[in-house]
């Protein structure tokens, strides 16, 4: 059908770290999100953005700067996120990488993808730390359905969730996002940085 997006020779990485993830040449959502005619905007890295990234760390078994001035923030609210939601993430699989090819209306784009945590053959989850109270609001702004579009097809599964944390409200919650088998981001990415399908 023309508005499905599907994906194509997927290969599942394990054990691989963010460093070499980041090396491979695959397209990924934080680039097309943020390129401009083909060359991504720097990102300065904030303290918001390290408190995730550390949160984030403690949780999936990254390596982890304890040395860091908010690590015992982000130290208290993984704890908060474990006790919470430890009866889930006892059988999730954190920091799986893919890379694959996703395909749509004769084109097709070499992508690849890192969700945070993933239930094999059932769904993914991704771990959003905000220093907002709307949280549906941040979900809508930083185009995470568009993220977990590509993350749930390299995963082949259709339930997809943000995990996130307001650091003002001090709460966690589930957010479920519709997936589907369309994606207009991903539509127009594909067209724009893809080739077209050679038919054998």
């Amino acid at each position: 059908m023309m508005n499905t997006i599907t994906c194509t020779n997927i290969q599942r990485l394990i054990g691989l770290d963010f460093e070499s993830y980041k090396l491979l040449p695959q397209y990924n959502f934080s680039f097309l999100k943020n390129e401009r005619a083909g060359i991504a905007k720097s990102i300065t890295i904030t303290d918001k953005i390290i408190l995730g990234k550390l949160v984030d760390d403690i949780l999936t078994g990254g390596k982890v700067d304890m040395l860091n001035k908010l690590y015992p923030h982000a130290k208290k609210i993984a704890a908060y996120l474990t006790e919470k939601f430890g009866n889930i993430m006892q059988h999730l699989v954190p920091q799986v990488s893919y890379t694959g090819v996703m395909q749509y209306n004769g084109f097709e784009l070499a992508v690849k993808g890192r969700p945070d945590f993933e239930l094999k053959k059932w769904g993914i989850i991704d771990l959003k730390i905000t220093h907002a109270k709307d949280v549906a609001g941040v979900i809508k702004f930083m185009r995470y359905v568009d993220q977990q579009f590509n993350y749930a097809k390299l995963a082949q599964v259709q339930n997809a969730y943000i995990l996130s944390y307001s650091v003002p409200l001090q709460k966690a919650e589930l957010h479920p996002l519709v997936i589907g088998d369309y994606n207009e981001f991903w539509a127009d990415k594909i067209i724009k940085f893809g080739t077209p399908i050679i038919p054998a």
